[in-house]
């Protein structure tokens, strides 16, 4: 589903998981409003692999860990963390898109 941000200024947590504009752009949602995030540096994915290595017993505790993971942190904004430790209750609360 392609969306047009031009006919609403702001939008819906519904409306921004399906968001598409045709480009590999990734974005956030920050009280309603499309933020767009930037690349990772080479530093920061290198970084980002070596704390999954370190977090993998977090697994064997129960734990869930996912990389890039959307979560939403309000009514009308949700991050994309790198990482992601959660219950499994809490993943399975993850929309699925």
């Amino acid at each position: 589903m392609q969306s047009s941000q031009a006919a609403s200024p702001y939008l819906t947590f519904e409306e921004y998981r399906f968001y598409d504009d045709g480009t590999e752009n990734r974005y956030d949602l920050v009280d309603g409003v499309l933020q767009l995030s930037p690349h990772a540096s080479k530093r920061h994915i290198d970084l980002n692999d070596r704390l999954f290595e370190l977090l993998l017993p977090c697994k064997q505790k129960g734990y869930e860990l996912h990389r890039e993971a959307g979560v939403r942190t309000g009514i009308r904004r949700s991050r994309t963390p790198d990482l992601l430790v959660c219950t499994p209750e809490q993943w399975a609360s993850v929309p699925d898109t």
